[in-house]
């Protein structure tokens, strides 16, 4: 009898579900932003921020923790050089989120309602081009590469 080995591949069904959680979070954030006008309105755009917020720190945490650093080790030049990048940009994008985070109190977006709004439409554009790149880039290169070891 023969023994098939069936070699693994690196699987991103959970990033790929992890982005589809925060794109509907921040579409229901980017929703709430178009009308607030009393306080209930504005903690409740916090508290989707809030949210928001820890999904998104989460996916970070396992994709610095595991995906990336999963390229480096399998992929070749190109592939590493596609992953600094990307880490490099992700860092720009942490940042203006993690602002727009600390700005956007509820007292913050009741009294400047229209600059809440505004912001919710750069940084969760920003945010939505981010995951279609890694979606249509990054996650297929990675695919490309061994699954990670069990407990690895």
């Amino acid at each position: 009898m023969f023994r098939v080995e069936v070699e693994r591949s690196m699987d991103t069904d959970a990033y790929r579900a992890e982005h589809r959680r925060i794109l509907r979070r921040a579409a229901d954030l980017r929703g709430r932003s178009q009308d607030v006008r009393t306080a209930g309105d504005a903690a409740e755009a916090r508290a989707m921020i809030v949210r928001l917020d820890r999904l998104i720190r989460q996916h970070l945490a396992r994709e610095d923790t595991q995906f990336y650093p999963h390229v480096q080790a399998w992929g070749d030049a190109r592939m590493r050089a596609i992953a600094d990048a990307a880490v490099a940009d992700m860092g720009g994008l942490a940042g203006a989120w993690t602002a727009f985070v600390v700005a956007n109190g509820a007292g913050d977006i009741l009294q400047n309602p229209s600059r809440f709004k505004s912001g919710c439409a750069s940084v969760l554009g920003a945010l939505a081009a981010r995951i279609e790149e890694e979606e249509e880039r990054l996650y297929p290169m990675a695919e490309s590469l061994p699954a990670p070891e069990a407990g690895a």
